[in-house]
């Protein structure tokens, strides 16, 4: 039996439903108390809206922080702006101060972000990060609603990374490379998703999007695979998620087999998450493809070159 529960706060900026998210976790933790499981938080966010009020329940309920940052601060406030137009990175820096009077001086040494804006964007600069006491970044390019050719830079921009990682202190990782790796040196030949979300695991658990409450077993950022959360009667364990969960799994390797299975970097796309080569109503993501081409060849060059 399962003595642990895992929940996972993401956005948007989930701090705007900061009361909710507060109501929610002490819900949480009276129900599995009763039952003697051990629940577990997470939660991701830009740290813009923390208080002390907020950082000090954090640290009281043991959450696990991920912070969002697009790469240095000059690219962050191309992205990351207010109403107003003013960029966000020095509010972040200075809320960063407050987690870390409850987290130590040490904690939350890496972060996650989006490059956007490609012809702007200087991967030198992503090592000026060691001065707000970061050690590494996990970037992802956006590769929704943009050209093959925007997402074509990106890859080079991401490349550049991997030359830059044997020479800086300051590391950034790309998931992408770790599953050419894994996959590469794989000694079974076999297909698989990279989403596991979307490979239809039972483990993933159940997600629920605070803003328009859908349900979702499969992913949140599929669409197309949540249900309203009225529809299901408020309940996880409705039938009807799962089947509808189903459905959309089938769906997917329909459009698999029917859009992807010709390509010759099927075997390392996997079709699978919504930043390879299907999107999140099954349709072929053309800018995501090129992304990946690119990144393929890059990382065989580079292979060859370390040889």
């Amino acid at each position: 039996e399962n003595k642990e529960a895992s929940v996972f706060f993401n956005g948007g900026e989930i701090l705007l439903q900061w009361d909710l998210v507060k109501q929610v976790v002490e819900r949480i933790e009276e129900q599995c108390g009763k039952k003697g499981i051990k629940a577990r938080f997470e939660i991701n966010t830009n740290l813009t809206l923390l208080t002390e009020e907020i950082a000090e329940f954090l640290h009281r309920h043991h959450f696990k922080v991920h912070i969002s940052i697009d790469g240095y601060k000059e690219a962050h406030n191309r992205t990351r702006k207010y109403h107003n137009g003013a960029g966000s990175f020095d509010d972040i820096i200075e809320k960063l101060k407050i987690f870390r009077r409850y987290y130590g001086e040490n904690s939350l040494d890496s972060y996650q972000g989006t490059i956007e804006f490609p012809d702007t964007f200087s991967p030198e600069k992503i090592s000026e990060m060691a001065d707000y006491g970061f050690s590494a970044a996990r970037l992802a390019p956006n590769l929704l609603n943009v050209s093959e050719e925007n997402a074509r830079q990106k890859a080079r921009i991401m490349g550049q990374f991997l030359e830059l990682n044997t020479r800086r202190d300051f590391q950034v990782r790309e998931l992408l490379f770790t599953r050419l790796k894994d996959k590469v040196n794989r000694a079974e030949d076999r297909f698989s998703f990279n989403c596991r979300g979307l490979s239809g695991l039972p483990d993933m658990g159940i997600e629920i999007n605070l803003s328009t409450l859908h349900l979702y077993q499969v992913c949140g950022f599929a669409r197309e695979a949540g249900l309203p959360a009225a529809e299901l009667d408020y309940d996880i364990y409705n039938p009807k998620l799962w089947r509808h969960s189903y459905r959309f799994i089938e769906e997917r390797m329909e459009s698999l087999l029917s859009l992807c299975m010709d390509c010759s970097l099927v075997g390392i796309c996997g079709g699978g998450c919504l930043m390879s080569g299907l999107d999140y109503e099954n349709k072929l993501n053309k800018a995501a493809c090129a992304y990946q081409q690119e990144m393929w060849e890059i990382y065989v060059k580079k292979a060859y070159r370390d040889r």
